[in-house]
């Protein structure tokens, strides 16, 4: 009896390493100054879901260019090691989690629906045969390569929806790149979970951007009163420039007068 629930448990845990592939990516920003961030995205075949953990513990830094007031107000550190974005297109959902200023939030945005264009060109990535498409997606235009012979709709950060794993991608200005450099198809992962900490705020992504452009852009709102402080009003969006609501951001204003 007790040889026969060994047996099961092992089995159910093989499934389970079965239905899973991890791909890590390094994401490669390149500002102020360059980061070299990794990423790990677990690929759920059964559920057709995905779960993507953006690493900030091991993320490296080049040599600082310029510090930017951007820059030392994220200084600020971390609650949590990672950021999360979890995927399932059978639902059409998408759930994020991010640590902004020592708070979590939970990140309720409209599901990345990308209108791709293949184009008729091949390469070789890491053994696999890879095709190039093109696709628009909030103000930007990505270029990825993308592989058939993993024939799962997933990529990193949001990028999702082409006929097979995403291994490189690029937006037009090249300042933000991933690529793939690692593969395993029978992978466990035991960091898998939605953040549970009772202290998550629940927050809508138009009202998670006005915070950040309050907290990048209203320094003088945070200092005592009567404290006066001489900054400029900076555009944080990195990876999403246009919206599918209307929003006004307080460095749109400033360039108006």
């Amino acid at each position: 009896m007790i040889r026969f629930l060994i047996f099961c448990i092992l089995s159910t845990l093989n499934l389970n390493a079965q239905n899973l592939i991890k791909v890590e990516y390094n994401e490669y920003l390149d500002y102020e100054f360059p980061i070299t961030r990794p990423q790990y995205l677990y690929i759920d075949k059964m559920e057709n879901s995905s779960f993507l953990l953006i690493d900030f513990v091991n993320e490296k830094t080049g040599d600082l260019k310029m510090e930017t007031q951007a820059d030392a107000l994220t200084s600020l550190g971390r609650s949590i090691g990672s950021d999360y974005i979890l995927l399932d297109l059978d639902k059409k959902e998408l759930k994020i989690y991010e640590d902004f200023a020592r708070k979590i939030y939970k990140i309720e945005d409209t599901f990345p629906v990308i209108a791709w264009e293949l184009k008729n060109e091949e390469k070789k990535i890491n053994a696999l045969t890879a095709r190039k498409a093109i696709g628009k997606y909030r103000g930007k235009t990505w270029e990825v390569w993308y592989t058939p012979e993993i024939p799962y709709s997933f990529g990193p950060w949001k990028l999702n929806g082409l006929p097979g794993l995403i291994l490189e991608a690029k937006e037009e200005t090249e300042k933000i790149t991933f690529k793939a450099f690692k593969i395993e198809y029978d992978a466990v992962c035991n960091d898998c979970n939605e953040p549970q900490n009772k202290s998550i705020k629940t927050i809508s992504q138009k009202e998670y951007l006005l915070l950040q452009d309050d907290f990048y852009n209203n320094i003088e709102a945070r200092l005592p009163r009567g404290t006066t402080v001489s900054y400029s009003k900076i555009n944080f969006l990195v990876r999403e420039l246009k919206f599918e609501f209307p929003i006004k951001f307080s460095w749109e204003q400033e360039l108006k007068k």
